[in-house]
């Protein structure tokens, strides 16, 4: 069981998810088409770059310089800085080299602030 957290939880969004789309099999994330059928095929790396920049401009933000690695480096960068253990990141993502993870961890900049 992953441990969950106290305001926009991943792990609730992925249980949620999966009671919405009932899927039992098969890939967790999928295109959904502009009639919202959901594919039975898996989500392309490049769709998570496509889902983030969307999201960026129904906010009226530029996210053309964002991928979908932009949200595990966001993520081990505000776990560092909210204190987590490199072990507790480690294991809550998945990472078994801790060189690996270290890598994702932005040490010269707060969460929050945008560097350009």
């Amino acid at each position: 069981m992953l441990p969950a957290l106290k305001r926009l939880c991943p792990v609730q969004a992925y249980e949620d998810w999966l009671s919405i789309s009932e899927l039992l099999e098969g890939p967790v994330f999928r295109p959904i088409n502009q009639w919202g059928e959901i594919s039975p095929q898996g989500l392309k790396p490049d769709g998570v770059t496509y889902v983030l920049r969307e999201a960026f401009a129904c906010s009226s933000l530029d996210g053309a310089p964002y991928t979908g690695h932009s949200l595990r480096r966001g993520f081990a960068t505000w776990a560092n800085n909210d204190h987590w253990s490199t072990k507790q990141l480690m294991d809550y993502v998945g990472w078994r080299n801790v060189k690996s993870a270290m890598r994702y961890i932005d040490t010269t900049a707060p969460f929050g602030k945008l560097r350009r």
